[in-house]
């Protein structure tokens, strides 16, 4: 039986075959031990577009942790600017001398 009417596509990954590990096996040693088993036959796949959704978690996550510590770095930034431009509390001042 072909492969791809079991569901698997070009790019998915074996890891195992009956118990026994695929992971650093080759694909010539995959498909030998695959057309050697005479009944039905267990296999662990990671397919391949579980592993784009993995990447592209892993890839949201960082950017999501950079966009935070850019967010810090930004309100770091404005909070010095207002210290020395004298911004801070000249809200506070205004309607005081608004008042009088």
């Amino acid at each position: 039986m072909p492969a791809f009417s079991s569901g698997l596509k070009a790019g998915d990954a074996i890891l195992e075959v009956d118990g026994e590990d695929m992971e650093n096996a080759g694909h010539d040693e995959v498909v030998a031990k695959l057309r050697s088993v005479t009944g039905p036959v267990r296999f662990a796949v990671v397919f391949v577009d579980g592993v784009k959704r993995l990447r592209l978690q892993q890839q949201l996550n960082a950017l999501k942790k950079q966009l935070k510590s850019k967010q810090r770095e930004l309100w770091a930034l404005i909070q010095r600017e207002m210290i020395v431009s004298g911004d801070v509390g000249s809200d506070e001042e205004e309607s005081d001398d608004e008042q009088q």
